[in-house]
């Protein structure tokens, strides 16, 4: 417990959420900060920085001042910090596979050095292995967007040789995952802490990764820096894509840097206001009915992995043994849900799309 005085004012900092029993505390970044008054029938929103010292810059309005100095009561579901400053120290790594566009990311507590990759690539498994062990990390999960149709993810093969956990949404339909990870569920690394948030539209077992700590968001494919995910395959929707992004995604202060799972144009990371002003497919000047059109209208290519990536992806990477050429030329022939029927699954068909 860190209490940290403010005339009658005290603020217990121990657990993740933000307890307020008599005010505020100098040191944190706060974003949205509501403070009952008076019961339910008033609520005063404080949106400012506490600085050293206690006083807070600038100070608030006149009417504020008796709410900080006398007000009783809990706000932890209200006062959610955005940044926890000189709490948590971040190691941070973005990568990348040049062959698929595909970002995959490294995050780690520097103290406990207990990481956590983001996305991984097989083709770059002896890379992100090297890195780990460069940085004197232990890898404590391989955790997945969604089932990727464009490369193999290298979690099954992480877990095998570093005996990690892996994690997935719970609606993406991996069967051997470690963790089916549900919405609003967190991951803890050592101090470093994510929170799962479903954001189902790309396919139907999307989900974002929030890592307040650092200020970000990892939104895979749902979410691209001035684009999005295609919604044609894997029971992709549209609408339901829309209402991830407008409804959760933009809902996360401005300043939020979004890390997408690719960008083909040598961008590396975005904000949500920045998405919000200048995406052109998804920003808050298209409705739903005009992003439902231009998602109709994109006529996008087969996956040229996809048939050999889904059926792998579905068992963590390790549905497909990729240094047999003859097995992987047969698998290049057939259709996702042929390989899929031969591996024993009855679920094909909800993992076709329109041509697939």
């Amino acid at each position: 417990m860190h209490p940290i005085a403010w005339g009658r004012t005290e603020l217990d900092l121990s657990g993740r959420e933000i307890h307020i029993s008599h005010g505020l505390a100098e040191g944190l970044e706060f974003h949205g900060l509501l403070l009952w008054t008076g019961g339910l029938e008033r609520i005063a929103k404080l949106n400012r920085r506490i600085v050293s010292g206690g006083q807070p810059g600038p100070c608030p309005p006149p009417s504020f001042c008796p709410i900080l100095w006398t007000h009783t009561g809990v706000a932890s579901r209200f006062a959610t910090p955005l940044r926890r400053a000189a709490e948590v120290s971040v190691i941070f790594r973005q990568l990348f596979d040049p062959e698929t566009s595909t970002y995959t990311y490294l995050l780690a507590d520097e103290v406990s050095r207990k990481a956590v990759l983001i996305d991984s690539v097989l083709d770059q498994f002896e890379r992100d292995v090297r890195l780990l062990r460069e940085l004197e990390l232990e890898l404590a999960y391989a955790l997945e967007t969604h089932v990727h149709a464009d490369h193999v993810t290298a979690s099954g093969r992480l877990r095998d040789v570093l005996g990690c956990r892996v994690g997935v949404g719970e609606s993406t339909g991996v069967t051997n995952a470690d963790l089916l990870l549900r919405d609003g569920e967190t991951v803890h690394c050592g101090e470093l802490t994510l929170e799962v948030l479903a954001t189902p539209g790309h396919t139907s077992g999307c989900v974002s990764y929030v890592c307040r700590d650092a200020g970000s968001i990892f939104t895979g494919d749902v979410l691209l820096i001035r684009g999005c995910g295609r919604t044609d395959f894997q029971e992709g929707n549209a609408a339901t894509l829309f209402d991830s992004v407008r409804g959760r995604l933009f809902s996360m202060p401005d300043e939020t840097r979004i890390y997408p799972g690719h960008d083909y144009h040598g961008r590396m990371m975005s904000t949500v206001g920045e998405e919000k002003r200048f995406n052109l497919r998804i920003g808050l000047d298209r409705s739903a009915e005009e992003f439902a059109a231009i998602m109709g209208e994109l006529d996008l290519a087969y996956p040229k992995q996809m048939d050999i990536a889904v059926p792998a992806n579905l068992e963590c990477g390790l549905g497909v043994v990729l240094n047999e050429p003859d097995r992987l030329s047969a698998l290049r022939s057939k259709s996702v849900a042929s390989v899929m029927e031969e591996s024993g699954r009855q679920d094909a068909e909800i993992w076709m799309g329109s041509g697939i």
